[in-house]
């Protein structure tokens, strides 16, 4: 019988320490969304982008990463969520969300190339 081996992840850090940085850095970088009269607002840009970034690198869809944060609320913690988004919520704002250029040097890390054994 073959013994499957959980594959090494590919981030160098934790999930909640990779979202603390990323969280760090961005603060200086993205702009504070523009105040509107009404109700405020329940999810700020920096939640909602460190969310779509987490997203990315996990090469999650919206709502797998939904249900990835609905059953751990340490990372909704540390993206600044205080509950899950809801599909209709992340469609609107996400594509309010301002570009965040990034013009300075980033260093790689790399990773190892090595072939994950079945």
């Amino acid at each position: 019988m073959e013994e499957h081996q959980t594959p090494p992840s590919i981030l160098p850090l934790p999930l909640e320490e990779l979202a603390l940085l990323l969280q760090a850095w961005l603060q200086a970088r993205l702009p504070e969304g523009e105040r509107k009269p009404g109700r405020p607002r329940t999810f700020s840009d920096l939640s909602l982008f460190l969310f779509h970034l987490v997203r990315a690198l996990l090469g999650f869809s919206s709502e797998r990463m939904r249900r990835e944060l609905a059953r751990n609320p340490r990372l909704r913690k540390r993206l600044g969520l205080e509950r899950v988004p809801s599909s209709a919520t992340l469609s609107e704002r996400s594509r309010k969300l301002p570009r965040v250029q990034v013009h300075e040097e980033v260093e790689l890390v790399p990773i190892n190339p090595a072939p994950i054994r079945a």
